[in-house]
């Protein structure tokens, strides 16, 4: 049987949550601490009855960027722990001038600006 598992995103050193990493929201939302990390991979190596499966996991986190029923379902996957993302003014930004500059700025030339160009 094989169990592939989605980890979401590990901070370095202490792996504590928060403005500070480089991931901003998206990061945050999908942040797995150091305890789910080893409960989800403890069940995945003593699941039974499974031929394959691709499971995300994280932790208990607000907002909730995975879905972890299927986790849940099949393995019995319940993290215990959680974090509420906070980004800084400075990562808003980042993400708004990237949003601008990176989708809607080409979705409007791709509108603008004829195909046979």
């Amino acid at each position: 049987s094989t169990v592939a598992l989605r980890i979401g995103t590990c901070a370095r050193k202490s792996n504590l949550p928060g403005k500070h990493m480089l991931t901003g929201a998206w990061g945050q939302s999908c942040w797995v601490s150091n305890g789910d990390i080893c409960r989800g991979i403890e069940q995945a190596i003593l699941a039974v009855d499974i031929s394959f499966a691709v499971l995300n996991m994280t932790s208990a986190n607000a907002p909730v960027r995975w879905s972890l029923e299927e986790s849940k379902a099949v393995l019995g996957y319940a993290p215990q722990d959680s974090h509420a993302t906070r980004v800084s003014l400075r990562r808003k930004v980042q993400a708004l001038v990237a949003r601008i500059f990176f989708h809607a700025l080409p979705a409007l030339s791709r509108r603008l600006v004829p195909p046979f160009w």
